[in-house]
């Protein structure tokens, strides 16, 4: 997917944005702020975030591990919507069998766990729509790490994992993981040359999937010496997919920064173009298309599709971090854990986009906070207490 640069129009992101040479080229020039085409706007309190419920316990057979708010670190949990709101997951527990990880289901109310039948640290999963799941687990030694991808159907019977890839240093792929009925589809950071102390080795973005054609393991992105790519985004819908990541000039935040690109028809990947520099030295953290509109969360910036195909910059409130993003019935839910600061406890902040306007809230907790999920315009976060074997969840009234 090697792309020469050229002035065009950027229909993809509504734009004048830079082409990212040979999605794998060289660096590209910074392009300019877009003006915000939306008339969003934060509103008053009557299009607030509406109250959360009370606490529904779905798991509390072992401990969980802290969460931490760098996506650089894999999760405790792992959570995706399935078929009539049910959240579905998996949580890496604490207990005497290293990487033991359990799957849970909570729906109308009624909730089920059970150990699953692998090992290792939480990358991803996703769901097909349809009842069943895609976990993509890693398992490292010292020295080199081995991704697996495996399979519950909605009849709860588990795959064999497949291995997907195996990397040699200390160097975590980054994975990110999409499913439809009928197939998956996972892209991830590799390292593509070996460590020259003091600089990393040189990372790329490889795919793999059943969905839109079946493909083996493949490289698709090519950057040049002393850059790489890393931190992808991947989101499906229909016949669509996006994918976002973060191209910066070796181990710092200086580069051209974030790019975004979709699927050809023919099954390969267009144009990619950077947008523009209000996320760089960020990385995309979440990417949803629902109703052909495409929201993009970054740790540090926000871009939201207007209806018109332009992605316009949204200012964050809250510092950087681990952001969730859940879109149902046109409501946008941007979540992340904040510290504790001065004498306020951690919280949760929410920003919600109901009805072309913005509200925030907070939700005070000590607890740690795992994922957003939405269903028919109402949010439900994904929580739970460290170091006790409580997994709980929290729906908007």
């Amino acid at each position: 997917m090697r792309l020469s640069r050229f002035a065009v129009t950027a229909a993809l992101v509504g734009l004048a944005a830079s082409t990212a040479t040979g999605i794998g080229g060289h660096t590209g020039s910074a392009s300019a702020r877009p003006t915000a085409q939306a008339a969003w706007r934060h509103g008053p309190a009557a299009f607030g975030v509406p109250p959360f419920g009370p606490k529904t316990v779905v798991m509390n057979t072992c401990a969980l591990p802290r969460t931490s708010t760098d996506q650089r670190v894999p999760s405790s949990v792992v959570t995706a919507l399935g078929p009539a709101g049910g959240v579905y997951g998996f949580a890496s527990c604490r207990t005497t069998t290293p990487g033991a990880m359990y799957f849970f289901l909570s729906r109308a109310g009624h909730s089920t766990h059970e150990l699953a039948p692998y090992r290792g640290s939480l990358e991803a999963m996703a769901s097909d729509g349809t009842g069943a799941v895609y976990l993509c687990y890693s398992v490292r030694s010292a020295n080199d790490t081995w991704l697996y991808l495996a399979r519950r159907s909605a009849q709860g019977a588990y795959s064999p994992p497949t291995p997907v890839t195996h990397t040699v240093g200390t160097f975590r792929p980054q994975v990110s993981l999409a499913a439809a009925p009928g197939g998956w589809w996972l892209v991830w950071s590799e390292a593509t040359s070996a460590e020259q102390f003091p600089f990393p080795s040189r990372r790329a973005l490889f795919e793999r999937r059943t969905l839109f054609g079946v493909r083996a393991r493949h490289q698709i992105t090519f950057p040049s010496t002393y850059y790489f790519d890393w931190a992808p985004a991947l989101a499906v819908e229909g016949h669509q997919a996006r994918l976002a990541w973060m191209r910066i000039f070796r181990d710092s935040p200086s580069g051209p920064g974030p790019v975004i690109t979709r699927l050809l028809p023919d099954g390969t990947w267009g144009t990619g173009y950077y947008l523009p520099a209000d996320a760089l030295a960020s990385y995309p953290t979440r990417m949803v298309i629902s109703q052909g509109r495409t929201y993009l969360v970054f740790a540090n910036a926000v871009f939201l599709d207007d209806g018109t195909g332009h992605l316009s910059f949204q200012p964050s409130v809250h510092n950087a971090g681990r952001r969730y993003l859940a879109v149902s019935d046109g409501v946008v839910t941007i979540a992340m854990q904040q510290a504790a600061a001065q004498s306020r406890l951690p919280y949760v902040a929410i920003d919600e986009l109901r009805s072309d306007v913005w509200s925030s809230a907070s939700w005070s907790t000590v607890d740690d906070f795992d994922g957003v999920i939405s269903w028919n315009g109402h949010a439900t976060l994904v929580m739970h207490k460290q170091n006790t074997p409580m997994l709980y969840l929290v729906t908007e009234r």
